[in-house]
């Protein structure tokens, strides 16, 4: 009796259903590790923000506190003092330029000692007037430092921050504190509140708050809670240069620094370190 050879093997509908498994798996595992490589990259950004808040934090603390004190940094008199005498005195040491909608393009806050000056993130872009830009030579930094004794490029009488042009300003001298790295960060806002003095010891407090972000990912600073919108402006898909059109949001990430600095370096005007 002879005994006939059977071979096994996959149908086609078995094979096709195999295919199906295994695409499935691979599409499933490559979701998870654009996921993750995404979550690991706004980790990045936003660990970078910190460090860079940090930074900025850090050396306005000690660039302040040792400018001298001034006297007439709050306004005084006999007179009820009014919201638009205590802005008319802020403008003797913060001033900004602005865009549409009250959104910052640039500013300058005069310590004593330091200038700082920025561009936000809108401004450094191509496309960004350039006249609402401060230009220190004519070049344009992130967040800069430089030394004024005098607060002589504040000008309270000016309506608009004017272009700094001095020739005793080399560029070794402006410290560029907002690095150029692949972060590719920018300040959105910078603001210095009406400063606070103490009638004993005339040290003055500066309250702080300032917008860091990645220019990369459609930030909106005005969104609800969505700041990566995008939908600070239309999106326009023939501006390639535009990159608040772009919604990238892995690499999109915002924080807000609020701090306050203290002032009180020696200063003749008020005997020292303050009033004794």
């Amino acid at each position: 009796m002879s005994r006939k050879n059977h071979k096994s093997g996959f149908t086609i509908i078995e094979f096709v259903l195999a295919m199906a498994f295994i695409g499935i798996i691979l599409v499933a595992i490559c979701a998870i590790t654009i996921q993750i490589t995404g979550i690991y990259q706004k980790g990045l950004a936003l660990r970078a923000i910190n460090s860079t808040g940090r930074q900025i934090m850090d050396d306005m603390m000690s660039a302040v506190t040792g400018s001298s004190i001034v006297t007439d940094i709050n306004p005084s008199g006999t007179t009820a003092i009014t919201d638009d005498m205590v802005l008319a005195k802020r403008k003797s040491y913060f001033q900004y330029n602005q865009i549409n909608d009250n959104r910052q393009a640039s500013g300058i806050f005069c310590t004593g000692s330091f200038d700082y000056v920025w561009n936000t993130a809108e401004t450094l872009l191509d496309n960004s007037p350039t006249s609402k830009a401060v230009l220190i030579n004519g070049k344009k930094y992130k967040f800069a430092r430089i030394t004024d004794s005098s607060r002589k490029y504040c000008d309270p009488s000016a309506t608009s921050v004017a272009n700094i042009v001095d020739a005793s300003i080399t560029e070794a001298d402006v410290i560029e504190l907002i690095n150029n790295d692949e972060s590719d960060l920018a300040l959105y806002d910078f603001t210095v509140y009406p400063a606070m003095q103490s009638e004993s010891t005339r040290h003055i407090l500066y309250p702080i708050s300032m917008i860091i972000a990645t220019k990369r990912g459609g930030i909106n600073i005005n969104g609800n809670g969505d700041f990566c919108s995008g939908m600070d402006r239309p999106y326009d898909p023939e501006d390639s240069n535009n990159e608040f059109n772009m919604l990238d949001f892995n690499y999109c990430a915002v924080n807000r620094f609020d701090f306050v600095v203290r002032q009180t370096g020696e200063s003749s005007e008020i005997d020292g370190y303050g009033s004794r």
